[in-house]
């Protein structure tokens, strides 16, 4: 089996711990519309799926208790580019690297290394630039660098062919289902992270080749990769 080569890797919840700075954003966007605030979990389980459907379902919450409601595309973009502007205003207030991001990336230099976030990539940009991480990566693409976003596949695909990877050397590091299953139907290998947006329990529904429970658990798990998995990186361990 070959071994891993490139590792992609997703960035809010994964890399950085931006939660707050998302949640806080989303509320002073809707009390700027007037409408009820939102706790700080609430906002944090509509992220992954891209700005716009994260307004989307906070202000579908927020006004009809109904994060899934259908929005008209010309009011939906009134509240997205307002929270665009104060997101941009409030990016790094709290936000910053989980413990051993950057020592660990510096362990993985022998790795092609590639940010894949369905985050808008300007956004992306300054929260690597700003947090002193950009350099180590090879690419750097966000939500808006493709037709579609994870957790279709389309987005990795699409990195393999550009850089000459094969499926079978490369891994996605990520810590939602929409990682593992972009990963999975990419036919790469997958690896949750489970102190970001989802639970060990609630990831390993999802079948991951590897979970760690700390960023700096995956240079051993992955050099470890395909031949062994220990205690730190099994995905079937019982907890």
């Amino acid at each position: 089996m070959s071994r891993i080569e490139m590792i992609i890797f997703d960035l809010d919840g994964t890399l950085v711990n931006s939660f707050s700075d998302i949640a806080a954003s989303v509320n002073e966007t809707l009390d700027y519309f007037g409408c009820p605030l939102l706790e700080e979990k609430v906002v944090v389980q509509y992220i992954g799926d891209g700005v716009k459907m994260l307004i989307a379902r906070s202000f579908g919450r927020s006004i009809f208790n109904n994060p899934d409601y259908e929005w008209p595309e010309e009011e939906l973009n009134k509240y997205y580019k307002k929270y665009l502007e104060i997101y941009s205003q409030n990016l790094l207030n709290t936000t910053d690297l989980y413990p051993g991001v950057r020592e660990t990336l510096g362990e993985l230099r022998i790795y092609k290394k590639v940010i894949l976030s369905n985050k808008n990539k300007s956004l992306t940009d300054r929260i690597l630039r700003t947090v002193g991480i950009y350099e180590f990566f090879d690419f750097v693409f966000g939500g808006d660098s493709f037709s579609v976003r994870k957790p279709d596949p389309g987005p990795i695909l699409s990195i393999l062919e550009i850089t000459g990877i094969s499926a079978n050397s490369a891994m996605i590091v990520g810590d939602s289902e929409k990682d593992i299953i972009a990963g999975k139907e990419a036919g790469i290998k997958t690896c949750a992270v489970t102190y970001g947006l989802r639970s060990y329990k609630e990831l390993r529904e999802y079948g991951p080749d590897l979970i760690v429970d700390d960023f700096r658990q995956l240079p051993g798990a992955i050099e470890g990769f395909p031949g062994r998995q220990d205690e730190l990186s099994s995905p079937v361990r019982d907890r």
